[in-house]
């Protein structure tokens, strides 16, 4: 009787990726994807919600964030990163945006990339910030082949703060942020920064359908 072929684990893997390719990559519960007209309004809402934006220090009108989303969407073109939209694709519902991106302001550990998240406040507290965060640190040292990131939050946003911790990044140093001078509760900002660390897993970026795919496998190759 022909015995039957078993895919390797990172074929099947691979096989799920490629099922939607909507999105740049996805984790267990999230889809992360380039920006598109469609985010504008549910974005600026998130923008305007001064609870979501109390550690910011203004409300960015819908014109603001349709520039914000055009510079996510040339930054993704250029270096092939950014802060991405974040989605449920069970249910398809925009949540915010989590990534990687090049800050402008001028500091003493620049340059650097940045890891930040913005979610939709009926999405805090589901651990969507820590799934998302973690997610956009692996694809950033497996698939842009950085060796650190950073993140800043004013000492004041513990929320932000506590998913640096919880993936694993370390308190740097504190600075005053050049972009929120004269804000007292804003202004005075931690940096947490994380290294890439070895691995013995094999990493495979297939692009397919205009998406690139990351694919790893720990398994030894066959004699």
């Amino acid at each position: 009787m022909r015995r039957a072929y078993k895919k390797p684990a990172f074929l099947r893997r691979l096989f799920i990726f490629l099922q939607d390719m909507k999105y740049v990559f996805t984790s267990e519960r999230l889809g992360f994807r380039n920006w598109t007209d469609a985010d504008i309004d549910k974005m600026t809402a998130i923008n305007q919600d001064p609870e979501t934006m109390r550690y910011f220090p203004n409300l960015p009108s819908r014109e603001d964030t349709i520039n914000m989303i055009r510079s996510f969407q040339k930054e993704y073109e250029e270096q092939g990163y950014t802060y991405f939209a974040v989605e449920t694709p069970d249910e398809g519902a925009f949540i915010g945006f989590t990534g990687l991106h090049v800050p402008t302001y001028e500091a003493d550990f620049m340059p650097c990339v940045d890891m930040g998240w913005r979610l939709d406040k009926r999405y805090w507290n589901k651990g969507y910030a820590t799934e998302a965060a973690k997610r956009c640190m692996q694809f950033g040292f497996d698939v842009v082949e950085l060796d650190k990131l950073v993140a800043t939050a004013p000492k004041v946003n513990l929320p932000s703060i506590h998913v640096m911790e919880k993936i694993g990044m370390k308190r740097e140093l504190e600075f005053k942020h050049p972009r929120l001078k004269g804000i007292p509760y804003l202004e005075d900002c931690v940096l947490y920064t994380i290294k890439k660390t070895c691995s013995n897993e094999q990493v495979f970026l297939v692009y397919c359908c205009g998406s690139w795919v990351l694919v790893k496998s720990s398994e030894e190759p066959s004699s």
